[in-house]
């Protein structure tokens, strides 16, 4: 069965201790009004068949978001930029019997402010190169 570069990463993830599937690590959809962390596909660049290297990729690219806590912004950063930091230092890895050549950070972390009930919302995007 075919699976999403978000499904891959959320998977990936929780195998390393970074959260709880359902609880406060999500794929695609984070319900209600939980707290955590939510990876979703965001679509990608055209394969790479030009690398350096004697291999093509393709290149998905996903979306890390983060709700903290009502007035927990400290929190949910700290939270946000270990995971980026790891997944950026991320090389070589297979998941789900796809090798991940690489993942890396497109930005750094944003703020995208509070939601209505106050809470912290932070936004961060990756580029992934997957073995074709």
């Amino acid at each position: 069965m075919a699976t999403s570069p978000a499904q891959d990463i959320h998977n990936y993830l929780l195998v390393q201790g970074y959260g709880v599937s359902g609880v406060d690590l999500f794929y695609h959809k984070r319900p209600g009004d939980k707290d955590g962390i939510v990876i979703r596909s965001t679509g990608g660049f055209d394969p790479d068949t030009t690398l350096l290297k004697s291999e093509s990729c393709s290149r998905p690219t996903v979306q890390i978001h983060a709700r903290g806590k009502k007035y927990g912004y400290d929190d949910i950063y700290e939270t946000l930029s270990e995971i980026a930091d790891f997944l950026d230092q991320s090389h070589e890895i297979t998941i789900n019997s796809k090798r991940y050549i690489s993942i890396m950070k497109m930005s750094e972390i944003l703020d995208l402010g509070e939601d209505t009930s106050e809470k912290p919302e932070l936004s961060i995007n990756f580029v992934l190169e997957v073995d074709i």
